[in-house]
């Protein structure tokens, strides 16, 4: 889908794949409280330094073991991304998280219509009220980590089956009204893993008719990947962080 596409430089993107280790419900709901305001402070923090871009999280439909969300944050330095890691390992918060970091370059691909069609969320101004936190129901994201398969570069492209493959691509989006469609590869590129591809839809069959579309023979032939579903997770509060 991407294999016409230049790298944006501009930023840099942390990746992480996270959640909560059981030890974090073994503690008061005071102590969560207390641990968990200092660390908003902290992050905040970090943010206003090195002028955080873009944070966004996504809940997975189905956690695997203690992966339950899977975040984007945007630095337009490495300072930045890397003050942000440090700082969300930084105890006491930090003994209670599940945390996979991974350092990612935006994608600007070529020949997919993916202009974004997100209206703008009200953010909640107050960023320390950090109690029930929910879902964003109202879309379904897909989430898809692909790699090219080993010798795929040495096959000659098949031009009249991609320019076909990006045709259903288009046809996909409209009929089912895409929000949003970005790419990123990874600085860092991991064994099963090179590409993230994150699609939001109105609806399941939406997400549903991208992923069936990611089974064309043109294209599985030439990667390997796995998909999982999301909602976008309390996207109005996380706004609030940073305007």
């Amino acid at each position: 889908m991407f294999d016409s596409y230049k790298l944006k430089k501009d930023s840099v993107v942390v990746f992480l794949k996270g959640g909560r280790i059981p030890s974090w419900y073994g503690l008061s709901p005071e102590q969560q409280d207390e641990y968990s305001v200092e660390h908003i402070s902290l992050m905040k923090s970090v943010i206003n330094k090195y002028k955080m871009i873009t944070l966004e999280g996504y809940k997975l439909w189905s956690p695997v073991n203690d992966w339950k969300f899977f975040w984007t944050i945007k630095f337009p330095t490495f300072e930045g991304a890397e003050s942000w890691i440090e700082a969300e390992m930084e105890p006491p918060y930090g003994r209670y998280g599940s945390f996979n970091y991974y350092l990612a370059r935006r994608i600007e691909h070529i020949g997919v219509n993916s202009d974004s069609k997100e209206t703008k969320s009200r953010f909640i101004k107050d960023d320390l009220d950090h109690t029930n936190l929910e879902e964003d129901k109202t879309s379904v994201v897909v989430i898809t980590f692909e790699m090219p398969l080993p010798g795929s570069d040495l096959l000659a492209p098949d031009e009249y089956a991609r320019e076909g493959y990006i045709k259903n691509i288009n046809s996909v989006t409209e009929e089912h009204k895409l929000i949003r469609l970005e790419a990123y590869r990874l600085i860092t590129p991991q064994s099963n893993w090179h590409t993230t591809v994150i699609a939001e839809f109105p609806t399941i069959n939406g997400a549903n008719a991208w992923i069936d579309l990611q089974e064309n023979p043109s294209y599985v032939r030439f990667k390997t990947r796995t998909n999982y579903l999301s909602h976008k997770w309390a996207p109005e509060y996380f706004e609030g962080w940073i305007n």
